[in-house]
């Protein structure tokens, strides 16, 4: 009988399933953007990563209020390798338990956000962060980690992040 209990252990724990942690930490493109229903502000940012280490950011904003996103194009510069290892970083501390509770939260305020990040050498998603105006409740929400990457991403298109909410 001790045996077979023993056995039926040894059958159970091989058979779990060990929790994965992504390497994240090889990433090839990394997007944001933001919305805003009611006043039409919105921005993009693309950053990619090419096979010979070239970095291009791309980004358009649309700054205010009836104004057409067709009217501004996309403008573009290059950062070096310990720029795009800060950004890297920056998403790295988020904290993915509470972005997933966070990211089913929908508000009514018409802003929405969210930080997608893709795998090198793939062209799959490797996650996406939607969260509907990080700035309210920050805090309490556990946002603060989410907040800094998405403030490190929006200076990137030359913006003041506080100006966009």
């Amino acid at each position: 009988m001790k045996r077979i209990v023993f056995l039926l252990l040894v059958i159970f724990y091989s058979c779990q399933t060990v929790e994965k942690k992504e390497d994240f930490t090889e990433f090839k493109r990394i997007s944001l953007s933001f919305k805003h229903l009611m006043s039409c502000k919105s921005l993009i940012v693309h950053i990619e990563k090419y096979p010979k280490g070239n970095i291009d950011v791309r980004y358009k904003y649309t700054p205010h209020k009836g104004c057409n996103a067709d009217e501004f194009s996309f403008k573009s510069y290059s950062i070096d390798s310990i720029q795009f290892e800060k950004i890297t970083e920056s998403i790295l501390k988020i904290d993915r338990s509470n972005i997933e509770k966070e990211s089913q939260t929908m508000g009514l305020d018409g802003i929405s956000t969210s930080i997608t990040f893709y795998e090198k050498n793939k062209n799959t998603i490797m996650n996406v962060y939607d969260i509907w105006t990080p700035t309210d409740n920050t805090e309490k929400r556990k946002l603060n980690d989410y907040m800094s990457a998405y403030k490190t991403l929006v200076k990137l298109a030359h913006i003041d992040a506080d100006s966009l909410f």
